[in-house]
Order: structure tokens, then sequence, then C-alpha cells
């Protein structure tokens, strides 16, 4: 009984022995696999490609030339990386494994991105540009507010000074100052805009294309009398067509 024992002991042992070793084995099994990586519509090599190996936490990046060489088992899975295209996953079959000194190729599709549409439209000269850029409102985002401790940031009661006080007096004087420079400054933009439009029409530019002088011409201009917004609106060949226009109406009636 005690050799059979010893015999059944033996043949376990053995079998245990095998296991283990072809698990060892099996585990040990470890390819290196070359490649080249290329862009799949040009066909071009795409250097810097960045190739992960999950499993073992290890990677490499392509040469100039879109070359790589890793190392992985049979059941690894490489993730190639690259900006401006889809990741790609890659496998060991049953094929690559027979013929491990063949370079593979792994062709990269490029990441398509749908952006939103845009409206383009053109302005009628620079200076209708200038006014729609100043005419622009922007809203002020993700504004950071200091607060100083123990300050009352509540509302204020306006302070109303007496009428003899000198405050009271400065606050009239720079109130009368204020309201004189101020149509000052509308009288003077007024005056500037004004020149503005006779640079655009005037006599000069009315004789040059109708041909009329001296009465003729100052009954022509109060006849062709264009408003302030169309000069101002308009440009060189529009002026012109509207004089044209002008002064056929005006030869007909004349």
């Amino acid at each position: 009984m005690k050799g059979i024992r010893c015999i059944a002991i033996i043949i376990v042992l053995l079998a245990a022995s095998d296991n283990l070793s072809a698990q060892q084995s099996y585990k040990a099994i470890e390819h290196v696999l070359a490649g080249k990586i290329i862009d799949k519509e040009s066909q071009e090599a795409l250097p810097g490609v960045h190739i992960l190996n999950k499993n073992q936490r290890k990677g490499t990046v392509s040469d100039i030339d879109g070359n790589f060489f890793i190392k992985l088992s049979e059941t690894d899975t490489l993730t190639f990386s690259y900006v401006g295209y889809n990741q790609h996953f890659f496998v060991l079959d049953d094929s690559m494994k027979e013929n491990m000194q063949d370079k593979v190729i792994i062709p990269l599709s490029k990441s398509l991105v749908e952006l939103e549409s845009v409206k383009v439209f053109a302005y009628k000269n620079e200076r209708a540009f200038k006014k729609a850029i100043l005419a622009l409102e922007l809203e002020e985002e993700n504004q950071v507010k200091t607060q100083v401790p123990g300050y009352y940031y509540g509302p204020k009661k306006p302070v109303q000074p007496g009428v003899g006080s000198p405050i009271s007096f400065l606050a009239n004087k720079l109130g009368k100052r204020a309201k004189i420079e101020k149509k000052f400054n509308e009288a003077k933009r007024k005056d500037q805009y004004r020149s503005y439009l006779n640079s655009k029409y005037n006599k000069g530019i009315v004789s040059r294309i109708t041909g009329l002088k001296d009465q003729e011409l100052d009954n022509f201009m109060k006849y062709c009398k264009l408003s302030d917004k169309f000069i101002d609106d308009a440009n060189e060949y529009e002026i012109i067509f509207a004089i044209n226009k002008c002064y056929k109406d005006y030869a007909d009636k004349n």
C-alpha cells in the first residue's frame, strides 16, 4: 500500500510540475512587432505617433519614417494615438504569429470635426464698417468683484448740499461749465459732420458732372437736394449716379 501511495504522489507532482512549466512557458511567449504607421488616405508616413501597450504599460514613438518596434504578448493590446487622427487598436491574430518577421502596416484615419456655420457679409465701405464696430455691445463675463470686509456695499443716499454751502456753489459752477462744454462739443461735431458731407457733395462736384455754372448751378442745387443720410452712407459712384438722375429730371422739366 505504501508503494502505491508513493507512486500516486509522484504522478500528481509530475502533473503539477508539467502544468506549471506550461503556464510559465505560455506567459513567457513575447513577440517583437515591427511596423510602419501611415496616413490612410495619402499613404504617407506619420512620425511621432504614440504607441502604448496597455497591459504592460510600456510604449514607444514612431520615427521620422513612421517605423516602430515594440514588444507584446498574445494577450496584449496596442493603442496608436496621433493628433488629428482617430485612435487605432491592434491585437495579434493567428496569421501574424506565424509571420512576425514581416513588417505590419498601421493605417490611421483623420478625425472629422463638424464646425458650426458662420454668417459672412460685407460692409458698403470702410466708414460703415467702423460704425458697426463702434456700435458693438460686449458683455462682460466672469467678473470678479473684490469686497473689503466691513465696508458697506448697499444702496447709497444722494447727498443734497445746502443752497449757500461751498459744495453747492462749486457744483453749480461745474454744472454750468459742463453744459457749456457739452454744447460746444456738439456744435463742433455738427460742423465737422457738415464739412464731411460738403466734401462729398458740393457745387464743384456737381459742376464737373453736369457742366452747369453760375445761376443755373444754383437753381439745380436747390432742385437736387440729397439727404444727409444718403450722402453719408453713399460712395462716390452712388453720388454721381444720383446727380445724373437729378440732372435728367431737371432737364426734362426745364
